[in-house]
């Protein structure tokens, strides 16, 4: 153990680590500024020290000034202090640490440092007055697998608090750095609570509770489903009129901003959705999704990846709403199928023009019919008598009705060409031509299929209320 020294201006008692370990929890250096007192010089004569209120013994024959001394405490003690000052300050001047608790036997499972506090203040208080940290937890052994800090609480407050006070701190409040093949913060909880709560409580703080960013080629942000969970992510909107998940791009983003991929291999049956998005409010109007692009790429992009029967994209309601309300231009990139009536004010096709592909299209419009009409034609050539039977499929009476016809002789006048038959068994005559002549016919029937019987086309219909007064197309 260190002797007691003292100078005109201080007075130091320095206890050994033996006597820490003994103690099981305190090595200290006392200190006192001012020259000795008479009372404390009888002390040290009678073989004692008085340091915040503990009195500590002097080895035999020592004096304060006198080198270390192994050994001059009377172990263990035991002492209680009730003033209003701390019961060891420590105060070094040197470049060493100014405390050092050390177990040095591999048996004991005991912590080198312990804080108690049975008040309302903290067990352990580190203050850096200086430019260094305030509390530094290292392992420097590289086969430790035990964490570097562990805090628990038996209690209902939180188990850690970090807090910045400073308004002009633009530091993180929690530095979290690896350079490891681990996470750098990594939440469980093994309890019915949240793995990871971020929440802002300054209603003009307009930066977002949570961002991720990687510079690298991996995700920023990745939410998995490990078990039978409801959502790999849920994103719930409150008061106000923000989205509940808003993904931005930078002026660089060449990839896509937001990429929901089945894990599901070919073959295998999937369970659950990959993106669900939820309006539950019959309140709300505004979307339970919106995509943005001020770019040149698409807003939002759906694939069925596989061979199977896949879809890239599934839009339901129920009631009279709409599925799905497109403004503006579309582009349909294949075939398209539509399993209910296509309402349209207008239609047409359009394609590279024949005579000139590369430079030009050719456009054609639909023909229309206050029907469900279909149209068939075709040319025949008459027998040696003028006549013809037309073969339609054997589906034509069973798909159409109110049947209307068209003759046209073609090479020389027809004046008498007429339908011998209506149609009957699926075919109709034609009578009346010249020998061995050529005729035209068209055929039209409506529609009269289990579908078309069930939603057969309204002419004329009123407009709802909420479109009275209102031209749509002016």
């Amino acid at each position: 153990m260190r002797a007691l020294r003292h100078a005109s201006s201080q007075r130091c008692v320095s206890l050994g680590t033996s006597a820490l370990l003994a103690l099981g929890a305190i090595l200290a250096t006392g200190c006192e500024s001012g020259a000795p007192t008479d009372s404390r010089k009888s002390a040290e004569r009678a073989g004692t020290r008085n340091v915040g209120g503990v009195d500590l013994a002097l080895a035999a024959g020592a004096s304060p000034a006198a080198a270390p001394v192994k050994g001059a405490l009377s172990l263990p003690i035991v002492q209680s202090y009730s003033g209003a000052g701390p019961v060891f300050a420590l105060t070094h001047t040197g470049t060493a640490a100014n405390a050092q608790f050390t177990i040095d036997n591999p048996a004991n499972n005991s912590v080198a440092l312990l804080g108690q506090s049975n008040g309302s203040g903290g067990a352990v208080q580190g203050v850096a007055l200086g430019t260094s940290s305030a509390g530094l937890f290292q392992t420097v052994n590289a086969s430790n697998g035990v964490r570097t800090l562990l805090a628990t609480t038996n209690g209902v407050g939180t188990a850690g608090e970090f807090s910045i006070t400073n308004s002009a701190n633009g530091s993180a409040t929690i530095f979290s750095g690896t350079n490891g093949s681990g996470p750098a913060i990594y939440g469980k909880s093994t309890g019915t609570a949240w793995g990871g709560f971020f929440e802002i409580n300054n209603s003009s703080n307009a930066f977002p509770a949570l961002y991720a960013k990687t510079n690298g080629t991996g995700y920023a942000g990745d939410f998995q489903c490990a078990g039978k969970c409801n959502a790999a992510l849920h994103a719930t909107r409150g008061v106000g009129t923000g989205p509940a998940l808003l993904v931005e791009g930078g002026p660089q983003q060449d990839g896509a901003l937001v990429e929901f991929v089945s894990p599901t291999e070919v073959g295998q049956a999937g369970q659950g959705v990959v993106l669900d998005v939820i309006q539950s409010s019959s309140q709300q109007s505004s979307p339970a999704l919106w995509a943005l692009n001020y770019g040149t790429g698409y807003a939002a992009y759906f694939q069925g990846a596989t061979d199977l029967v896949s879809r890239g994209v599934l839009i339901q309601v129920t009631g009279n709403q709409h599925a799905l309300d497109v403004v503006g231009q579309s582009v349909f990139g294949g075939d398209v199928t539509v399993g209910g009536t296509l309402t349209k004010a207008a239609g047409s096709f359009r394609i590279d023009h024949p005579l000139d592909p590369e430079h030009k299209y050719l456009s054609h419009s639909f023909v229309e019919s206050p029907d469900m009409m279909n149209v068939y034609n075709g040319n025949a050539t008459l027998d040696a008598k003028g006549r013809a039977t037309i073969e339609l499929p054997d589906w034509f009476e069973a798909l159409n009705k109110d049947f209307r016809y068209q003759l046209t002789a073609i090479g020389a006048p027809g004046p008498n060409l007429y339908i011998a038959q209506e149609i009957a068994h699926n075919r109709f005559q034609i009578a009346g031509g010249r020998a061995n002549g050529r005729v035209s016919w068209q055929v039209t029937g409506v529609r009269h299929d289990a579908y078309a019987d069930a939603h057969r086309i309204k002419v004329e219909e009123v407009k709802p209320a909420a479109e009275q007064g209102r031209e749509k197309f002016r």
